[in-house]
């Protein structure tokens, strides 16, 4: 039974995505122009490729956490927990200066001047590296298995910013507000993770030991 509530879920809300997402494209061309919607596809473009530095994370720190989770290993568990969040806390200032570093490039790979480029993408660049502060409690859940919790904050979060990013598009004709519903997004998310985690997983707790294999796995894959 819940695995069909987890899949009726998971289906309605991509649905719901998919045609917000179509419908701020649609406006966001009609109300603020094929320029600014270019610039819009072309930061989202650059901000995938700064989040390939995270390529084999998720899948070497899942994997590990896989057995102490089913043993209920608290050490091993907390050991990991804490060996991903120095990785991802690494991760977040590197994307963050290297992102900071494209605003020099910027004048280069456009041939349009927008006004405030430079905050808008500053902006982006933020908003990549903030996934990184909240990465651990969604590699942590998925190893748990709690796909309907992720599915479930991470959807109604999206949904409801994608509601606003429409009436903003529509209303005020904003990229700068735009943009920071964006941030909004990954702030909900970051504080509904952070919440469960430190209600549901208090037995985990911070130590100077490392896992050595999830920086090896992650080289690998």
């Amino acid at each position: 039974m819940n695995l069909i509530k987890e899949i009726f879920f998971t289906f309605v809300i991509n649905v719901f995505i998919t045609i917000f997402s179509f419908l701020i494209n649609k406006y966001f061309i009609f109300y603020m122009g094929i320029d600014k919607f270019g610039l819009m596809k072309f930061f989202t473009q650059l901000v995938m490729y700064l989040n390939l530095l995270e390529s084999g994370l998720v899948f070497a720190s899942t994997y590990a956490l896989y057995k102490p989770l089913s043993e209920k290993d608290n050490k091993k568990i907390s050991i990991i927990i804490n060996t991903i969040n120095e990785i991802y806390s690494k991760i977040f200032l590197f994307v963050l200066l290297i992102g900071l570093a494209f605003n020099f490039l910027i004048p280069f790979l456009l041939k349009d001047d927008f006004k405030y480029i430079y905050l808008y993408w500053s902006l982006y660049v933020f908003n990549a590296a903030l996934f990184y502060r909240f990465a651990k409690y969604r590699v942590l859940f998925l190893a748990d298995q709690k796909f309907l919790l992720i599915k479930v904050i991470q959807g109604s979060s999206k949904l409801f910013c994608q509601l606003i990013q429409i009436i903003v598009i529509i209303k005020l004709q904003s990229f700068l507000i735009f943009i920071l519903l964006l941030i909004l997004d990954s702030m909900i998310q970051y504080i509904f993770y952070k919440w469960h985690y430190q209600k549901y997983y208090k037995n985990i707790f911070k130590t100077s030991l490392k896992e050595n294999s999830i920086r090896k796995n992650m080289q690998n894959l």
